[in-house]
């Protein structure tokens, strides 16, 4: 092989090396896009489900109040004894969702569609202060990101029930 061949083989060689490269590191970044598409529509779906659902309990509830230890529809009817709104919600939406009623320095859920692992309702767990949420809530602000609920990861969305004198009685929660 003459040295003219030898050089040509030797850059052909590097090239097709860095064209190797290069293509690793767009596959990589159109990867890490896509996967960004992915997060923000999934952010907005949940934004939108969110929405939804304090639509759907306006609507089927009105005014939401508390009394000492219930949150209560319009008609003075205990919210928890809406089962089947909650399942509408989830099974149109494809989420979990949850009313919590404010308890003290803490929240209790009074109405769900999460389950425990023995099937039951999560109703009567609290949503801790370990929560990821938790500082949002006592803020009365919206929380969105990851949150673990019951050995279970989630991308929820937690946003403040408030009554109608603007007093933060709840929270309205959806998971996906």
């Amino acid at each position: 092989m003459t040295l003219g061949r030898k050089v040509s083989f030797i850059n052909m060689a590097m090239l097709f090396g860095l064209a190797l490269v290069l293509s690793v590191f767009a596959l990589f970044q159109a990867k890490d896009a896509l996967s960004g598409v992915a997060e923000l529509a999934m952010l907005q779906k949940i934004e939108g489900d969110i929405n939804n659902m304090k639509e759907q309990f306006s609507h089927d509830c009105g005014a939401i109040t508390k009394s000492s230890n219930q949150l209560l529809d319009q008609n003075g009817k205990d919210l928890a004894s809406h089962e089947e709104l909650i399942d509408k919600v989830s099974k149109r939406m494809g989420v979990v969702a949850t009313v919590f009623m404010s308890q003290g320095d803490d929240y209790v859920r009074v109405i769900t569609s999460v389950r425990k692992a023995n099937g039951s309702r999560a109703v009567g767990t609290m949503l801790g202060k370990a929560s990821a949420a938790y500082p949002a809530m006592q803020k009365g602000e919206q929380f969105i990101g990851e949150a673990k609920i019951l050995e279970k990861d989630y991308l929820a969305v937690y946003e403040p029930l408030m009554d109608r004198d603007g007093q933060m009685i709840g929270i309205y929660f959806i998971g996906g």
